[in-house]
């Protein structure tokens, strides 16, 4: 019950805050808010049945094309980048272990995507394999935002490999979340969770890859949020099945890195 109100209060604050006509019909009399319920029955009935929008896969789906996720196959592709020489304390020259993280605007369309905003307003620096949102967003705030890491995946011996992700958030008011990962330019994962209330704890499955020594650009995108106001609780977790392993683990803190410059 506690869910089917969530969501019922999800769809009003939805439609409240982007229909005049909706503010209008609730103003003027109970025929809208039939409508409304009717409507709200039909999504319901249809969620159940399996016909309705996927809000895990097709709200947040990207534009890009998306990399194949069929069991037991694999996509072959190249580094972007060589690697680089290794330092005398292990790191790789010009590169530093940690995500840059800027933080983006988004918005939800009315066909359920979610548009992320390219232009920055503001940016930091993270490592480790976790994003936590209470990391990016220290106290609430007004308005949907998302933060956006960028990195280089590093590959030291040549084989298959998976990348997936996993998700966490601990109970508390409801809340949405949007977990997002782009590999080497297209989509490897997106997801959105609606309204969750009790504790929670997903593990998304992505892809496989055929990858050779070198240097492969990785990108996630996180945000969780309540009506219009960006919050915690929630987090995520970068994982990779290295070649001979039999399961997806957290990424390993060498394996996340960004050039800097270098000075002459």
């Amino acid at each position: 019950m506690s869910q089917l109100l969530g969501k019922i209060g999800f769809i009003h604050g939805h439609l409240w805050s982007r229909s005049t006509a909706y503010r209008a019909g609730l103003l003027i009399g109970p025929v809208p808010l039939l409508g409304a319920g009717l409507a709200f029955l039909v999504w319901t009935l249809a969620s159940g049945m399996g016909i309705a929008p996927s809000f895990a896969t097709q709200w947040a789906k990207p534009r890009q094309a998306n990399w194949d996720a069929a069991p037991g196959g694999a996509s072959t592709i190249q580094p972007t980048a060589a690697l680089p020489a290794t330092a005398k304390d292990g790191t790789l020259v010009g590169h530093r272990r940690e995500w840059r993280v800027t933080t983006h605007f988004f918005r939800v369309t009315p066909a359920w995507q979610i548009e992320v905003d390219e232009t920055p307003l503001g940016s930091t620096y993270i490592s480790g394999p976790t994003l936590d949102a209470s990391r990016f967003f220290t106290k609430p705030q007004q308005g949907l935002y998302a933060a956006v890491g960028s990195a280089m995946f590093v590959v030291w011996e040549a084989g298959r490999y998976k990348l997936a992700a996993s998700f966490e958030r601990a109970a508390g008011p409801p809340g949405s979340c949007l977990t997002r990962v782009i590999f080497n330019g297209r989509s490897l994962l997106s997801h959105v969770e609606i309204n969750l209330i009790e504790e929670a704890a997903r593990t998304y499955e992505g892809a496989s890859f055929d990858l050779t020594p070198g240097l492969y650009p990785i990108n996630f995108v996180f945000s969780c949020w309540q009506g219009h106001v960006t919050r915690g609780p929630g987090s995520m977790t970068l994982l990779v099945q290295h070649p001979g392993e039999s399961e997806p683990s957290p990424a390993r803190m060498v394996e996340i890195v960004r050039p800097v410059a270098t000075r002459r």
